[in-house]
């Protein structure tokens, strides 16, 4: 398990963090084409030195996170992801902040945003499949326990998600079925990552791409 700490922002007003929040929500809401009566907001992760995470519950059935970072270049999405296969190990001097919702944690580095031109996604257990859409956008099909973010082999990781609820009756935890997805606009490449609230469910691609208005021509990579 990483060394988690949190970190606070003292420079960091509330009008400016108010007004960071607005136009995050402005901005990944339309993206996405959300159906206000079917999302609700319930935190965010807000830094000065990053671009907002939001965390959203859709119809009380499934957590989304949105995030985005600078792309640097014009490489097409397949090209600058690589998925590595490793648990996750320490990170010495890096401070997080985060939440929980329903047995899944999530942490961010404190560490600002930069352009980047990689990214490496590491997990613990098992991609199912990879769903190219266009040109624009890849859906990472995952079971996992852990799940982190870096942008450089050698980096830390920006942020971690772990699956953290037991299964009462073995004692073990319940294998996380997580949908991260890319998509590629302008200068800037956008994260959802998306699961269940109840980990028994499988995520279906058909349910993901409606509740995002995706149109689902697919490249399917297994």
């Amino acid at each position: 398990m990483p060394n988690f700490q949190h970190y606070t922002e003292n420079d960091f007003t509330d009008l400016e963090r108010k007004g960071k929040i607005n136009n995050a929500i402005n901005e990944y809401e339309n993206l996405l084409k959300f159906k206000q009566k079917d999302w609700v907001l319930w935190d965010n992760n807000i830094s000065k030195k990053k671009h907002p995470f939001l965390f959203y519950t859709y119809k009380g059935k499934f957590e989304i996170i949105v995030h985005k970072v600078n792309i640097q270049g014009d490489s097409s999405l397949d090209s600058i992801v690589k998925i590595e296969n490793s648990s996750l190990k320490e990170s010495p001097d890096v401070i997080y902040n985060g939440n929980e919702k329903v047995g899944v944690k999530f942490y961010q580095a404190s560490n600002s945003d930069s352009l980047i031109n990689r990214i490496f996604i590491s997990c613990d257990n098992n991609m199912l499949n990879k769903n190219i859409i266009g040109d624009s956008i890849i859906d990472y099909n995952f079971f996992i326990n852990s799940l982190s973010v870096r942008y450089e082999a050698s980096a830390i990781r920006d942020f971690v998600v772990i699956n953290d609820q037991l299964d009462l009756s073995s004692g073990v935890n319940k294998t996380l079925n997580l949908h991260f997805l890319l998509y590629k606009k302008n200068k800037f490449i956008y994260f959802i990552l998306i699961y269940p609230r109840e980990k028994s469910v499988i995520l279906e691609d058909d349910l993901i791409y409606g509740i995002l208005g995706i149109n689902n021509t697919i490249n399917n990579q297994s």
